[in-house]
């Protein structure tokens, strides 16, 4: 199945039982021309969990290297490879 960027906008992120948030956007490597990263709105359990913040509307960057595939799963949800406690490895704040 093909699957296109578009197609990506707006989806669930979930890792593990963590909904982690919402695809806003995708960032691109200008020489490689690939994703490199999603930016997320975080879920307020997941941006409380993971950054300790208590505020909604939070966006961070993950990388892509955090997924197996970015086929969403039966229930249309993108599913994170990697455990819960290594997502601070895959995030970084979405500095404009």
């Amino acid at each position: 199945m093909t699957l296109r960027s578009k197609d990506l906008n707006n989806r669930k992120v979930i890792c593990e039982d963590l909904v982690l948030g919402r695809i806003k956007e995708k960032i691109v490597d200008p020489k490689s021309r690939k994703i490199t990263q999603l930016e997320l709105k975080l879920d307020k359990k997941a941006a409380d969990e993971l950054l300790g913040a208590k505020k909604r509307g939070i966006k961070n960057l993950l990388a892509v290297s955090a997924f197996k595939s970015a086929q969403p799963d039966s229930k249309g949800f993108v599913v994170a490879k990697v455990k819960k406690w290594q997502l601070p490895i895959y995030l970084k704040s979405a500095k404009r």
